[in-house]
């Protein structure tokens, strides 16, 4: 018995997102090792169990913070409070796609 059963629609798109924005050269070689081991599995069998979507989701996180730390250190991201509060504002009241 497999505990790897179809993936929702939602599973799916989370696993593809994850295998497409993840950089595997942002991760130590542990963690490179087990992303590009998940990253063939799925290729192969299109599915993924529970503690694989899990290891998944700890994954994208370690990238993301990554690329975070690696935005701030190239001075991309504004600390200042006014830059901080008119994205935040943005966000809310400027929503993207609305045209005037």
């Amino acid at each position: 018995m497999s505990l790897r059963n179809e993936l929702t629609t939602d599973e799916l798109t989370f696993a593809t997102v994850c295998f497409e924005r993840i950089d595997p050269n942002l991760l130590n070689p542990g963690p490179r090792q087990l992303f590009e081991s998940l990253a063939h599995y799925f290729s192969y069998h299109g599915t993924l169990s529970p503690k694989q979507l899990a290891s998944l989701k700890k994954l994208k996180y370690v990238s993301d913070m990554a690329k975070h730390s690696d935005e701030i250190a190239r001075g991309r991201i504004r600390f200042d409070d006014d830059a901080r509060t008119d994205a935040k504002l943005n966000t809310v009241f400027n929503p993207v796609g609305r045209k005037h």
